[in-house]
């Protein structure tokens, strides 16, 4: 794990941004720090029973942090980060994931008292990062126990109990991805009920009908729209007024749009005045459509995810989603790749390679998205080009070959190679140091100890 922090300070030779140099080798200290500090002592289980009782504490507080201000402001659910405040929900809810892995791991072992209190972390973590709607921990957490529980059984259970998890295994994601195929064609496809496309409003007033293809809530987003009158009467019932000027004006009319259309109103006039109270304040606290209103954690997490893809599949933009943006940061992740492919841009000109890389790639991306690959391999690879790519990934593999038996240190060995693939989990803070933390922890605590 040292090695690692080494690769960047050798790395330095290939460098032409120092300043940035200098803050990613800050950022990567605790890889050398943890290192010396962990590796060099013995702990036995119960010292490491300990260390996840004072996590659990530490997760709880934060947990409380979280739903007060989920609770408190109703706005928090269309932005669930800012739960975790001072730290990436990522961070946290890997750091929740390694938690309840060891609860589950220490179960058996500890008494009544201490079991009832797992029980309740358990619970609890699970519920927070529901409400934190957090994709990545799900498929991490999911992913690391369906892989442990599957070479648990192959080492030690009976056919018919092999094919039956196999079965399941497989049978989770297909029955998931057919309930979220559904919901997206009875809500983002045309309805048979659906406004059709009118010729005039109540007024006698002409309607436009710009787009066909964008549907919300088995309506036309973009069709029998007058937006003279919708704007005139939202204006007369609303303090915040749409005028067509700053940014904030635009926003306010696209969720006008997409309520009005989400209650199956046509936008003009009639459409406003039909809007309930309520509904006026939906819309002027930053709800877009009655289903942001309805829903909320993971259901929501998944509503928000289906928008992205209908936008991606009407309009081929990917403004919308941070699924469908990680394909264009891996693209020019690997195009880097490609040109440095043996010794890489160097420790300190990662960002600077990126930055100059958005210029010309065919694909616009507004400034606030433009991001790094968001996958750690492909980040070491531009960094340190098939060189480092090789240290790093022969460090995990001796990491999984040392603890194939050892079910905690395994789950979290797969928990931080799941969330390599998409996030860049070593290039913050509290990233690194959540990795060299429990890397250390763990090698001072290994079967022999």
């Amino acid at each position: 794990m040292a090695g690692l922090f080494f690769l960047h300070v050798i790395w330095l030779i290939n460098t032409s941004d120092w300043a940035y140099a200098a803050k990613d080798l800050r950022i990567k200290l605790p890889l050398l720090v943890l290192a010396l500090a962990l590796g060099t002592i013995k702990l036995s289980r119960d010292d490491l029973k300990k260390v996840f009782v004072a996590l659990g504490v530490g997760i709880f507080v934060a947990t409380i942090v979280g739903y007060y201000l989920y609770f408190s402001n109703p706005m928090v659910k269309m932005d669930p980060r800012s739960m975790t405040p001072d730290i990436s929900h990522i961070r946290l809810s890997l750091m929740i994931v390694v938690f309840i892995g060891g609860c589950l791991e220490f179960y058996s072992e500890i008494d009544t008292k201490w079991k009832l209190l797992s029980v309740i972390a358990i619970l609890n973590a699970c519920v927070f990062l529901y409400f934190l709607q957090t994709l990545t921990a799900l498929a991490v957490l999911f992913g690391g126990l369906g892989i442990v529980l599957l070479r648990q059984v192959y080492i030690r259970s009976g056919t018919v109990l092999k094919i039956g998890v196999v079965t399941a295994f497989v049978a989770v994601p297909i029955v998931l991805i057919f309930a979220m195929k559904s919901y997206y064609t009875n809500y983002y496809e045309l309805a048979d009920d659906a406004l059709p496309l009118l010729d005039k409003t109540a007024d006698g007033n002409a309607y436009n009908h710009y787009d066909t293809l964008q549907i919300e809530n088995g309506n036309y987003l973009y069709a029998n729209m007058n937006e003279i009158e919708m704007v005139e009467a939202w204006n007369k019932r609303s303090a915040e007024k749409i005028n067509y000027r700053p940014t904030e004006s635009d926003l306010l009319k696209y969720r006008v749009v997409r309520y009005l259309t989400s209650k199956g109103l046509t936008k003009d006039r009639r459409g406003v005045e039909l809007l309930s109270d309520e509904d006026v304040k939906n819309i002027e606290a930053g709800f877009p459509a009655v289903a942001y209103v309805e829903k909320s954690g993971l259901e929501l997490r998944l509503h928000t995810f289906l928008h992205g893809t209908h936008l991606y599949i009407t309009s081929g933009t990917i403004q919308g989603s941070s699924f469908y943006q990680r394909f264009v940061y891996w693209q020019i992740g690997l195009t880097l790749a490609r040109k440095n492919l043996l010794t890489g841009v160097g420790t300190g000109d990662v960002k600077q390679s990126f930055k100059d890389a958005y210029i010309d790639f065919p694909i616009f991306i507004e400034p606030q998205y433009r991001h790094r690959a968001h996958n750690q391999y492909i980040t070491f690879l531009v960094t340190f080009g098939i060189v480092g790519l090789l240290y790093f990934l022969s460090f995990l593999g001796v990491l999984i070959d040392r603890w194939k038996s050892e079910r905690l240190f395994l789950f979290f060995a797969i928990v931080a190679l799941i969330s390599f693939l998409t996030e860049d989990t070593l290039e913050t803070q509290a990233g690194v140091t959540f990795f060299s933390f429990f890397v250390g922890l763990f090698s001072a605590a290994s079967a022999k100890n």
